[in-house]
């Protein structure tokens, strides 16, 4: 594969979903569509699949190092972005951090790599 198809295929898809995340942190409260009581569940489900996108990233990587500790670079990157975004929020009319909002991006991420250490392990029992 290219140097620019992989760029485009691996490396921008997890900036574009951080860009979609940064812009909806970036509305006025109110104007996020979510059913009430779902916001934990928004939260843990986007943080997956940005942490997923995160792995797919670093597992294209040029060096072996961060292949072989890309999940757990994947969840530190993931969670310090949710720990930025819950800070971006507070500035964000009729927004609030919730320190439960970071606790379920950060478990989001970490459920991604659960999931992926178990369908590997089930690949390799086959």
């Amino acid at each position: 594969m290219s140097s620019t198809k992989k760029i485009i295929f691996y490396h921008l898809p997890p900036i574009i979903w951080a860009g979609l995340i940064y812009f909806a942190s970036s509305l006025p409260g109110g104007k996020v569509p979510l059913i009430e009581g779902m916001d934990k569940v928004a939260h843990f489900g986007v943080y997956a699949i940005f942490c997923w996108l995160l792995h797919r990233s670093l597992q294209n990587n040029n060096l072996e190092i961060i292949r072989k500790y890309s999940l757990i670079i994947s969840i530190i990157l993931a969670s310090l972005y949710g720990l930025g975004d819950e800070f971006h929020q507070y500035f964000v009319p009729q927004r609030f951090s919730h320190v439960g909002d970071l606790i379920a991006d950060i478990l989001g991420a970490i459920a991604y790599c659960l999931v992926y250490i178990s369908i590997q392990k089930n690949k390799k029992t086959i």
